[in-house]
């Protein structure tokens, strides 16, 4: 059986600060808490992202926001 992947996560404090001043914390997401910040606060109406189109939902919900920021272990040393 295989590990489940995990997505390293940023976390900003506040989007309007330099990036060294606002770093928050560094977290381990899996897909599915990945999918819950994507799918949280939209209408009744919303069609949740799910495994197949994630990365799509991540890009237009979440990137734009400045508070969370996916990134690989060599990013996560540059941003911090």
């Amino acid at each position: 059986m295989s590990e489940e992947r995990v997505y390293k996560i940023i976390a900003w404090s506040d989007p309007g600060c330099p990036a060294p001043v606002r770093f928050e914390a560094c977290f381990l997401w899996t897909l599915d808490e990945v999918l819950e910040e994507i799918n949280r606060d939209h209408s009744e109406d919303w069609t949740d992202y799910d495994e197949t189109d994630w990365r799509e939902g991540w890009n237009e919900w979440v990137v734009g926001d400045g508070y969370y920021t996916m990134v690989n272990n060599k990013q996560a040393f540059e941003l911090v």
